[in-house]
């Protein structure tokens, strides 16, 4: 199913954004750029035109609105020189860096980098062009080697890294810088964020949906809170009948609702613990719920949990049901690469074709409402029925 194929518009979601705190903002993306070359051997002017030149180019591909691009006026010579660009720009946050390599650079440039990035985790993206070959026969900036020798003590340092190589009007360019820009955004949105495990554990038995919080902390510097369900069930009384109510004849009466076998209790206490779990998200800005919807809220409360987090997933609140917290960071990682473009949900996998052209899915409950195919509708089910 394609993109225009699908709602895009959540069932009652309108209103239901009402009746939450709004989402934050997501705050810029801090990129910096810088070159490096060498005056004495190499051609100097051409050097400092290369610089510009790709400077503004990523300049003009990054949305001004997401992103601070942070540049060089000049290409490094001196190792000491570069380590204060870097420590200046690290000292305000800085989420990604780009290199490029206007002309071949020293030894103290690379290894001075390399320990940089050791002790400052942060994305770095190379790039290096073919350069003009003056007479024909000698080169005027080595960029190729200057790449090469930089990405090679990078290594030795384990310190990672993306690199390209192509003139910068070929469309790989555009098409790796941005994709490098997004990356480098999720992973700062994600950093020093939050998610809660609301129930404080994974159900009965679904022993890999636990995580190593210290690993995604390491990887992904993103923390976790547990809480007791009734952290969540003892809010859902905070919202007023009306609304309840307002919700549910949206939810009932739209045109796409096809069915509705679900009691009308089940149906208020769904909504209840929808509102009560996005209130608790966005209070304390969790960028993700992992939920532990049963068999706690089948005893006490006779509801299964899918259509709160359907309604959930609408807002943008990211919610994985059966505490899946493996799965929420999948999603995590997907919406904020995405900008949340992308509708992610949980879902499992029951069935593939003998030809591998039908894809059969089960457990689809928490996704989004408008993720539903227009023209199909969507049906109010008890669970299991």
């Amino acid at each position: 199913m394609i993109r225009k194929e699908i709602s895009t518009q959540g069932v009652a979601s309108e209103f239901i954004a009402s009746l939450i705190p709004s989402a934050p903002e997501n705050k810029k993306t801090r990129i910096a750029f810088f070159s490096v070359a060498i005056e004495i051997h190499f051609d100097w002017a051409l050097a400092r035109e290369t610089n510009q030149s790709i400077a503004n180019q990523v300049k003009e591909l990054l949305p001004q609105e997401q992103f601070e691009l942070i540049c060089a006026p000049e290409p490094f010579q001196d190792h000491l020189e570069l380590k204060k660009f870097l420590d200046d720009v690290a000292h305000q946050g800085v989420d990604g860096i780009v290199l490029c390599h206007a002309a071949y650079t020293t030894g103290e440039i690379a290894s001075q980098l390399g320990t940089w990035l050791s002790k400052h985790k942060t994305p770095i993206f190379s790039f290096g062009m073919p350069e003009p070959m003056g007479n024909g026969q000698n080169l005027s900036a080595n960029r190729l080697c200057s790449q090469n020798f930089v990405l090679g003590i990078l290594n030795h340092l384990d310190v990672r890294y993306q690199w390209l190589f192509c003139p910068p009007s070929d469309e790989k360019f555009a098409t790796e810088m941005c994709r490098f820009a997004r990356v480098s955004r999720a992973i700062s949105n994600i950093k020093g964020r939050k998610a809660v495990i609301a129930g404080a554990g994974r159900v009965p038995g679904f022993y890999d949906c636990e995580v190593s919080e210290i690993d995604v902390l390491k990887k992904l510097e993103l923390g976790f809170d547990r809480v007791n369900l009734i952290d969540i069930t003892s809010r859902m009384a905070d919202f007023a009948q009306s609304d309840i109510d307002e919700v549910k004849r949206l939810i009932l009466n739209d045109p796409d609702c096809k069915l509705n076998n679900v009691p009308n209790d089940q149906v208020e206490d769904t909504i209840r613990l929808s509102l009560a779990l996005m209130v608790f998200a966005r209070e304390n800005d969790y960028i993700g719920v992992s939920f532990k919807n049963w068999p706690e809220l089948f005893d006490h409360f006779n509801i299964a949990g899918d259509g709160a987090m359907a309604l959930m997933n609408d807002q943008g609140i990211l919610v994985s049901d059966e505490a899946d917290t493996g799965a929420l960071i999948s999603m995590i990682l997907i919406d904020q690469v995405r900008e949340s473009e992308s509708i992610p949900m949980l879902s499992d996998i029951s069935y593939l074709s003998q030809d591998g052209t039908k894809l059969g899915a089960w457990h689809n409950g928490s996704a989004a409402t408008r993720l539903r195919k227009i023209g199909s509708g969507f049906e109010c089910r008890k669970h299991g029925s």
